[in-house]
């Protein structure tokens, strides 16, 4: 009798525990089953990262070509520092020169072996810069600098173009060194109705005017530069 008591008293713990045991397995079969989080698929053939700027971004500053012969940065720097010691001399642009500014964006062309256009940026106002061209040429003695006039018009008091010679010019220069021709887009004021636009060809040491258009009227309608009435020839 006292077996068969012990027996009924354990039966009921051994029952529990194997369906414990049951249950844990069911558990970690069904945790099994469960398919893992898909992957994040990778990004093929990646667009690769620019490490240099476009050429016409580069230019876009200065308005410099950007079929620019490529220039030897110690003949221009050599250049520029004869230029600029010579400032007062030569009232390189009109006594207004901003030298950390003309410093990096003016440019250096050879025209041959012995002589050089210089195209001086002289500073930037709000909307538009100032330049001036000059020629340097090689001497035994070390160089020469001549300023470029450039012929531009403006309306007289009666309303009627007026031709003028000037050396420094605000605007956008574009000089192209395989055709030596230069383009000028000047802005008569911020808003960009009115302005000029003129073709130039170099020739003789002196860039020579082949066309010339503006529009005197600022009216508040800002059209292309390139529909301008013409002024010249």
């Amino acid at each position: 009798m006292k077996n068969r008591a012990t027996f009924w008293l354990v039966f009921p713990l051994m029952l529990g525990l194997f369906a414990c045991s049951n249950s844990g397995e069911s558990d970690l079969a069904d945790t099994s089953t469960v398919p893992p989080p898909p992957a994040e698929n990778p990004v093929s053939n990646p667009l690769p990262v620019p490490t240099t700027p476009p050429a016409d971004m580069a230019n876009q500053r200065s308005g410099t070509s950007g079929k620019s012969a490529a220039m030897s940065p110690e003949i221009r720097q050599q250049i520029l520092t004869e230029l600029y010691s010579q400032q007062e001399a030569l009232n390189l642009c009109d006594g207004f020169l901003d030298r950390n500014y003309s410093q990096t964006e003016s440019q250096v062309f050879a025209l041959d072996a012995e002589t050089y256009l210089v195209h001086l940026q002289c500073s930037l106002a709000a909307y538009q810069a100032s330049f001036e061209f000059l020629t340097y040429q090689k001497t035994a003695s070390g160089g020469e600098f001549t300023p470029m006039n450039l012929t531009v018009f403006s309306e007289n008091p009666s309303g009627e173009p007026t031709e003028e010679n000037v050396r420094t010019l605000g605007g956008m220069p574009t000089y192209d060194p395989e055709t030596r021709s230069l383009t000028i887009f000047t802005r008569f004021r911020g808003l960009g109705d009115c302005g000029s636009f003129a073709n130039y060809q170099l020739k003789d040491g002196q860039f020579r005017l082949v066309k010339y258009q503006a529009k005197f009227a600022c009216d508040g309608n800002a059209i292309d530069p390139e529909t301008y009435p013409q002024i010249f020839p």
